[in-house]
């Protein structure tokens, strides 16, 4: 730490001066503010004014409180991860000196993000951290060294992290075999507070931000794949090459895939692909004239004298665009809310010829579960927080996040207890990852001691015996 500013010091000795109680505890802060360092050694016992029986010291020793990273280290090397990233990013060179390749930077960024350490920055404070030096062997990269890493990538170097993403997937499916896969894409916004290449502002968000294009499996919550875009693209830009790589990575584990997104992905390129890939799509479409024309026989249905009662109606008719190379289905809800006198009508397009209209969009609904897959990665592994200044460092990071928050979403799905399955990040973070322990060496072994109070220990072993038994195919 950096000796601070005197004009600074001495405002602050001007405020704390009035509420220290003795001499020592002021001569701690000048220590401290003067000295620059830190005053774990100078002052190792303070009594607390709560309780004066506590007294409070940094001399625990090697004491971590992220025990549960074990748990997440074994998890990643069943599933082959490093094997994985030598495999699509064998491309990226390095230099003749370079101490960690780029397996050991993307592991150990995952392994950051899965215990909450969202920025690089958390490396130089975690470098002597004796649970990630036992997690990452001892091989825990600086924080410039982390940013070298993430600005050398190009637009090669952030598809192979695609490619990447992809044949975990592929893995993992190969081991699930869902019998459905259902693809939701849906466009967010990243908001961005300076001058990042390729920000702009964007409209529809009211602020400067980048616009990124996400594809999520809706059973399950899986990041698929993603794609960085400027902030000012429109929604469905680039939506189409997206789901071919979609396609590509659930389409041979899968024997049915269903497309849905909301009316800014009403695009007949969308349609035109999800038909010749044989895939289900449920795309709303924005309202027209002509298709309000089309249903007005729906409409009709609606008793508008029955103004105090709730009334839906469902209903369907063929309709081709202009732009549409064949007629399709369009389902149709009416709905009218009880004491309104207006009603609201929605339509949305749709192949599949066998379910009802009410079914149609009864399942489009069920799109909604996209909003929490798109908040947990982004309160869980801040998927949103692209601070590099570079266009390609801030897609590599997202690309790196993703990953992290897939590894995350698989451990849960595949090794934690049903008790815990359906909790978010954060609270698995505090009931499986965040547990304090000891870490000891006696010659090759390296003990993982955790707390014996621990409240969890029955959810712990559960977790680490379903990681030692697990087998997916690399």
């Amino acid at each position: 730490m950096h000796p601070v500013d005197n004009s600074t010091i001495d405002k602050t000795l001007i405020s704390v001066r009035k509420h220290l109680p003795s001499q020592a505890d002021y001569d701690i802060i000048l220590t401290y503010l003067y000295g620059g360092g830190v005053m774990d050694n100078y002052y190792t016992n303070v009594k607390l004014n709560s309780n004066s029986s506590l007294i409070v010291n940094f001399n625990g020793g090697a004491i971590g409180s992220d025990g549960g990273l074990v748990l997440y280290r074994e998890f990643i090397e069943h599933i082959g991860l490093r094997d994985i990233i030598y495999e699509n990013l064998d491309f990226i060179r390095l230099g003749p000196n370079a101490k960690y390749d780029v397996a050991d930077k993307v592991i150990q960024q995952v392994i950051f993000q899965i215990a909450g350490y969202e920025d690089n920055n958390d490396a130089g404070r975690l470098a002597h951290d004796p649970v990630m030096k036992a997690v990452l062997d001892g091989k825990i990269a600086s924080q410039p060294t982390l940013s070298r890493h993430e600005n050398s990538f190009s637009r090669e170097g952030i598809e192979g992290l695609q490619r990447a993403n992809g044949a975990l997937l592929k893995n993992v499916y190969t081991h699930e075999k869902p019998e459905v896969v259902i693809l939701d894409i849906d466009s967010t916004e990243d908001k961005v507070h300076g001058c990042q290449e390729g920000a702009r502002y964007n409209g529809h968000f009211g602020h400067v931000a980048y616009h990124p294009l996400l594809v999520f499996n809706g059973i399950n919550g899986d990041f698929i794949v993603g794609e960085l875009r400027d902030g000012n693209v429109y929604t469905s830009n680039g939506a189409t090459d997206l789901l071919i790589k979609a396609f590509d990575i659930v389409g041979n584990a899968t024997t049915r895939m269903i497309v849905r997104g909301d009316s800014g992905f009403a695009d007949p390129k969308i349609f035109d692909l999800c038909e010749d890939k044989d895939s289900d799509y449920f795309i709303r479409l924005k309202a027209n004239w002509v298709l309000w024309d089309l249903a007005r026989e729906i409409v009709n249905q609606i008793d508008l004298r029955n103004y105090s009662n709730e009334q839906i109606v469902y209903g369907e008719f063929c309709y081709k665009a202009q732009s549409w190379r064949d007629y399709r289905r369009v389902l149709v809800k009416v709905h009218k809310e009880p004491d309104k006198l207006f009603y609201d009508m929605y339509f949305l397009c749709t192949n599949n010829l066998w379910v009802s209209p009410k079914q149609g969009w009864d399942f489009y609904q069920q799109r909604g579960n996209m909003e929490n897959f798109i908040k947990e990665s982004k309160l869980g592994f801040a998927l949103d927080r692209l601070s590099c200044k570079d266009f390609d460092a801030n897609a590599a990071r997202m690309q790196i996040k993703g990953l992290s928050y897939n590894i995350s979403n698989m451990f849960k799905r595949f090794c934690i207890p049903d008790d815990l399955k359906l909790h978010q990040i954060e609270t698995s973070r505090t009931k499986i990852t965040k547990i304090w322990c000891r870490i000891l060496r006696h010659g090759r072994p390296i003990y993982v001691k955790l707390s014996s109070s621990y409240p969890y220990k029955k959810y712990f072993w559960e977790a680490l015996f379903s990681v030692k038994y697990l087998y997916i195919a690399t």
